[in-house]
């Protein structure tokens, strides 16, 4: 369980029932409780999107595409304190920490910190406050949100959210959905971000684009242990920040990345790819993947998957393939940053499979999942496939010469 919130609730609810049937107290640490509850855990959404005699069913109100939220103010607290917020959203019911706040002290305390959210399938926000301490970090309050379309608009709009404790968070929403995402070329024809890939790995002479390769040294750096690692986002602001000197000059900001805080380089990562004018895997490939998932035989499967994959153009085949490797790399370290190779997939499979037009050739298969929370899934289950293959160090087939 990745959430603090749950494992909080878990904590008072199973140490209360204890206490209701005169048993001796048991300490329980979040471990424990993590523990008992992962024994309980259903089998994962991402498996059965494979299974084309599965029954899925995906509920109408969750939320794909993206929450800008600003932390504004908490107010209320009865002494000073040193503290910072973090939220944390479900995808398809699982909790996670999606954001947190630089630490701050004082009685009324002002953060106006902006974050960039990825939904997948989110029905809830939780938002929870800490006390840092000497030794270990206390809760403050927490409160709960429901994510409803009737009052997350493309507009931004004022939430004030209590956490308990006579505790009030101010905080900022804006939801813009998955069909207003759009894919574009950059309308400075300079700008890497909005660039055509292939134009990209020409100007510089690399067969994957120099960002992805710095991003992805300085994460396996020093970020391969870090909690949520591409899960929670940095701050939008200096996201931005590095993506402008970017898109002046790539080698002069590799110098900021060294200094620069390891969500903030995920995000800037994630950015490149939703931003590129056509989908990693391409737009006209989308379609054949999607018809490959859906294949029943498991053989025939993997060799249609793998022949669509090693034909894509070359620019594209050798950054999905050097992506595949890191992102392989980043879960065995799962232990400590809890990011699994499903985990990762759900992150990351619509980034990159995400196509730039609606309007795409449909299959029975891709009908079943043609909108919403579903999509998310479909493209989430492509981009496992490969991971699960590349984890197996298959041995994948670069395309021919002149591809």
């Amino acid at each position: 369980m990745a959430s603090d919130y749950e494992r909080t609730n878990w904590k008072s609810t199973i140490s209360g029932l204890l206490g209701k049937a005169n048993q001796t107290p048991v300490k329980l640490s979040l471990a424990d409780v993590t523990s008992l509850i992962n024994s309980q855990r259903i089998p994962k959404l991402l498996g059965s999107a494979l299974d084309n005699n599965a029954n899925i069913s995906l509920e109408e109100e969750r939320l794909n595409g993206s929450l800008s939220i600003t932390i504004h103010q908490l107010q209320g607290l009865r002494e000073e304190a040193n503290a910072f917020c973090s939220v944390e959203i479900d995808s398809f019911g699982h909790f996670f920490m999606k954001a947190r706040t630089n630490r701050l002290k004082g009685r009324e305390l002002i953060w106006n910190e902006d974050f960039d959210i990825d939904l997948e399938g989110a029905q809830s926000m939780h938002i929870l406050c800490y006390k840092i301490g000497q030794h270990t970090d206390s809760l403050l309050g927490m409160g709960s949100l429901i994510l409803q379309k009737e009052w997350i608009t493309e507009d931004f709009r004022n939430k004030a959210i209590s956490l308990g404790n006579e505790l009030l968070l101010t905080v900022t929403l804006k939801y813009t959905p998955p069909e207003h995402l759009k894919r574009m070329t950059s309308s400075v024809k300079s700008d890497l971000f909005g660039m055509q890939l292939e134009r990209i790995t020409k100007r510089e002479g690399r067969s994957v684009p120099l960002i992805v390769t710095a991003c992805v040294e300085e994460i396996e750096r020093r970020g391969l242990t870090d909690v949520g690692i591409y899960r929670v986002s940095g701050l939008s602001a200096e996201t931005q920040r590095i993506k402008k000197v970017f898109n002046k000059n790539s080698n002069s900001a590799l110098s900021d990345l060294v200094k620069t805080d390891t969500n903030v380089i995920t995000g800037l990562l994630k950015l490149f790819f939703r931003e590129l004018p056509e989908a990693l895997f391409t737009d006209s490939g989308y379609p054949e993947f999607v018809k490959g998932i859906g294949l029943s035989d498991p053989d025939t499967r993997e060799r249609f998957l793998v022949s669509q994959l090693v034909g894509l153009p070359a620019c594209n085949y050798a950054t999905i393939i050097y992506l595949l490797s890191h992102l392989v790399k980043v879960a065995q370290y799962e232990e400590s940053n809890k990011m699994s190779l499903m985990n990762l997939a759900t992150v990351f499979g619509p980034t990159l499979l995400r196509p730039a037009e609606k309007d795409q050739k449909a299959t029975d298969t891709e009908s079943l999942f043609s909108k919403g929370a579903g999509e998310v899934v479909l493209q989430s289950a492509i981009l496992l496939y490969f991971l699960n293959l590349k984890a197996k160090n298959y041995d994948f087939q670069p395309p021919k010469s002149g591809k």
